[in-house]
C-alpha cells in the first residue's frame, strides 16, 4: 500500500449515539468554516464495520483503518464489546482521519465512529450501528472475534453485510468454525461473500505450486500426484485444533483436481493427521504434520511436498519450504523440483510480512464471491467433519 501520512482531523468527540449524524455534520461544517492550509475533501466509497471483543486492540485497529483510507475511502463503524465489564454502559465518539491526495492539493478525509458497550448493553450494538451505514454503498464486516461467531450480534451484522472478512488463523476450534462459516456460504447465494486474511497469506504458496506445472512435461505429471505432505508450526496435539492454513491449502489443491473428501477415513498417528480423498476409485492422501520450526507463527505452513507414485524410475518429489536465512528479516519460500536423476530445479519467492492493512487492502478490492476460495473452504470443512 502507498506509504502516506495519516493525520486526525481534530480530536475524537464523545457524543450521544442518537446524535452521531448531527455531530458528524457539525464536524465537517466547522472544518469548512475554519479553513486549513490544504482544503478538506470528504470521501466515502464503502462502509467498514469492525467488531472487537475488548478495547485492547482499538488503537491498532484505528491505525489500520487510517491506512486503508488511502485506497479505500470509507465510513468506519467500530464496535467494541466488553460483555464482562461492569457497570453497563454505552458510549460513542466520532472522529475523522485524513491524508493528502496524490496531487497534494486536498486532504481526503474519512469518518470513524466508535461505539463501546459493556455488560447487557452489548446486545444493542448492532441496532445502533446498522442505521449509521451509508445507503447505496457496499458494507464490509471485519469480524475479529472468532469465539463469538455463534452470537446473535454476528448474525445480525452479517445480514447487513455484503462481505464478511475474518482471519481463520485465529480459529481455536477450526473444525467448528469451518462449519459455521460454511452455513453462511450455503445460503443459496443470498448471503454475503466471505474473505479470509489467512487465505491471502497463502497466495505465495499457491502461486509457486501452480508454477511447478508451467511446462508441458510437468503438467502431464499433475494427474499422477496422489500424496501431499504439509508441515506446520505446532499448536497442540488435539485433533479439533488442526490449523486452518494447511486445511485451506489442501482444499485448494485437491479441489482444483476434482478430489472428494472421505472424512470417515481420518486418522492420527503421533502428531501427524492423515486425511483421505477419492476420485474415480483412486485415492489421494494428505498428511499434515505438526512440528516445531524456527519460522512462522503457530499454525503456519513451513514446508510442503507433492508425491507421485507409479514406477520407481518415474517417482518425483516437488518440495516447498519457508526458510529464514541468517542476516535476513524476510522469509524465503523455496521450491525444489526433484525428478528421477535430473538436477534439482530451484525457484524462490520472498514471503513479505502479512500485515493486516496489506491483507485487508486485497480483500476490500473484492465484493463478489471468490469461488476458488469457497471451494477450498468447503473441502476443508468436509475434511474436518469426521
Amino acid at each position: 500500500m502507498t506509504n502516506l501520512e495519516i493525520t486526525p482531523l481534530g480530536m475524537p468527540k464523545t457524543v450521544n449515539p442518537a446524535a452521531i449524524e448531527r455531530e458528524l455534520s457539525l464536524l465537517w461544517k466547522s472544518v469548512s468554516e475554519n479553513g486549513t492550509l490544504n482544503p478538506v475533501q470528504r470521501a466515502c466509497a464503502l462502509n467498514l464495520l469492525v467488531y472487537l471483543r475488548g478495547s485492547e486492540s482499538l488503537g491498532k485497529i484505528s491505525e489500520v483503518i487510517g491506512k486503508l483510507t488511502v485506497q479505500h475511502p470509507n465510513r468506519a463503524v467500530v464496535l467494541v464489546a466488553e460483555p464482562d465489564r461492569q457497570p453497563a454502559e454505552f458510549t460513542s465518539w466520532v472522529s475523522a482521519q485524513c491524508h493528502l491526495s496524490r496531487a497534494g492539493g486536498k486532504q481526503v478525509c474519512c469518518e470513524q465512529i466508535v461505539m463501546n458497550a459493556s455488560a447487557e448493553q452489548v446486545k444493542h450494538l448492532s441496532g445502533a450501528a446498522v442505521p449509521l451505514l451509508l445507503a447505496d454503498l457496499p458494507v464490509y464486516l471485519w469480524w475479529t472475534d472468532p469465539s463469538g461467531i455463534e452470537d446473535e450480534i454476528f448474525k445480525k451484522l452479517a445480514l447487513a453485510a455484503d462481505r464478511v472478512i475474518i482471519d481463520s488463523a485465529q480459529f481455536l476450534q477450526p473444525k467448528d468454525h469451518f462449519r459455521v462459516f460454511l452455513q453462511l456460504l450455503e445460503r443459496n447465494g443470498t448471503g454475503p461473500s466471505l474473505g479470509d486474511l489467512n487465505w491471502s497469506r497463502l497466495r505465495p504458496w499457491r502461486e509457486l505450486i501452480a508454477q511447478f506445472f508451467d511446462s508441458a512435461p510437468c503438467l502431464t505429471k499433475l494427474s499422477q500426484i496422489d500424496r501431499m505432505t504439509i508441515d506446520c508450526q505446532s499448536r497442540n496435539r488435539k485433533i479439533s485444533t488442526l490449523p486452518a492454513q494447511p486445511l485451506l491449502l489442501a482444499g485448494w489443491f485437491t479441489g482444483r483436481l476434482g478430489w472428494k473428501p472421505l472424512p470417515s477415513h481420518h486418522r492420527v498417528s503421533g502428531l501427524t493427521h492423515y486425511l483421505l480423498l477419492e476420485k474415480n476409485a483412486s485415492e489421494f492422501e494428505v498428511q499434515i504434520r505438526m512440528i516445531e520450526a524456527e519460522t512462522g507463527c503457530p499454525g503456519d505452513i513451513v514446508a510442503l511436498k507433492l508425491f507421485s507414485s507409479g514406477k520407481p524410475q518415474e517417482e518425483f518429489c516437488r518440495q516447498l519450504e519457508a526458510v529464514l536465512r541468517p542476516g535476513e528479516r524476510a522469509q524465503v519460500l523455496e521450491a525444489t523440483v526433484l525428478e528421477g536423476a535430473a538436477s534439482p530445479v530451484l525457484r524462490q519467492v520472498t514471503l513479505r510480512p502479512g500485515d493486516n492493512e496489506r491483507l485487508l487492502d486485497d480483500l476490500l478490492r473484492v465484493q463478489s464471491h471468490d469461488h476458488v476460495f469457497e471451494e477450498a473452504w468447503k473441502i476443508a470443512a468436509e475434511l474436518t467433519s469426521w
